[in-house]
């Protein structure tokens, strides 16, 4: 699945996603072994069920465990977007320079590690995912 296009693997996944919660997402992606949606900051708990149970049946039939992640409103949202993909992965702080297209996160070593991933594939496609929500061009992990 590609961020920001939408391939059949990301129709489908969307549509079986909307089917079991009755709330429609915008896009989907992977992340880290995780299918994440995206949807309306109001639609978030909705879309989860009463005591978790759409995520659960979504989590069993995709094989996959499941995030919802509220739709970012505008930079002042990408601290808490970037906190709900990267969960359990914590970092100390971001950084946004002055014009808002370069973003430098300060982590921990475990958790610079867990950021970049093997041959930094996590880190591209959390550049895309940056890019594509926020326009940002750079991203640093330090």
């Amino acid at each position: 699945m590609k961020i920001g296009r939408m391939d059949i693997k990301s129709i489908q996944s969307i549509n079986l996603f909307e089917r079991i919660t009755g709330i429609k997402a915008s896009s989907c992606f992977e992340y880290g072994g995780s299918l994440v949606f995206i949807v309306k900051e109001r639609d978030v708990s909705k879309s989860i069920g009463k005591a978790g149970m759409n995520i659960r049946r979504m989590e069993n039939t995709f094989n996959k465990k499941i995030k919802v992640v509220s739709m970012p409103e505008d930079i002042n949202d990408l601290e808490r977007f970037l906190m709900s993909i990267i969960f359990p992965v914590k970092f100390k702080k971001i950084v946004l320079d002055e014009d808002n297209t370069r973003l430098t996160i300060m982590a921990g070593t475990q958790s610079k590690a867990s950021l970049i991933g093997r041959d930094k594939i996590k880190l591209n496609l959390l550049k895309d995912i940056l890019k594509e929500y926020f326009g940002l061009q750079k991203l640093r992990i330090i």
